[in-house]
């Protein structure tokens, strides 16, 4: 019973840690350098989607990537600019933030994956795998 209660006390830490690590990201972390580490990772995702471009077996992850992290570009600079105007958007876009961040660096990841799979003597079967696992990571 007891380790109940203590489980039932700290979840409702674990939940809050979520709003202070989305705040963070986008306050202090991309507010104040106007997204300087933000343009350094989309920077990093085109040198990985410029290298393989001709890739037909990475042109399913490479195209919607690209896609999104550009999205994830435009939509950063957007909240950035309504905060110039109202601080509170950066709270208000906080937490959706943060997933959308995350999905778009979880997909590049996984791109990286596969190619390196695909570039790997574990064989075919492996990085088909790799591959498998790695098609539902592409953000919606």
């Amino acid at each position: 019973m007891e380790q109940l209660a203590r489980d039932a006390r700290i979840t409702t830490l674990y939940e809050g840690t979520t709003g202070i690590q989305a705040l963070d990201l986008i306050g202090r972390k991309t507010a104040s350098s106007q997204g300087a580490g933000l343009k350094l990772m989309l920077a990093e995702i085109e040198a990985f989607a410029k290298e393989h471009e001709g890739n037909e077996a990475l042109a399913e992850f490479i195209g919607p990537l690209r896609a999104k992290a550009a999205e994830w570009g435009a939509l950063t600079m957007d909240v950035l600019k309504r905060a110039s105007a109202n601080p509170d958007e950066l709270g208000a876009a906080s937490y959706d933030y943060l997933f959308y961040s995350g999905y778009v660096v979880l997909a590049y990841w996984w791109a990286r994956s596969v190619a390196a799979a695909d570039a790997s003597a574990h064989g075919a079967a492996f990085a088909q795998g790799k591959r498998e696992t790695a098609r539902p990571a592409p953000p919606r």
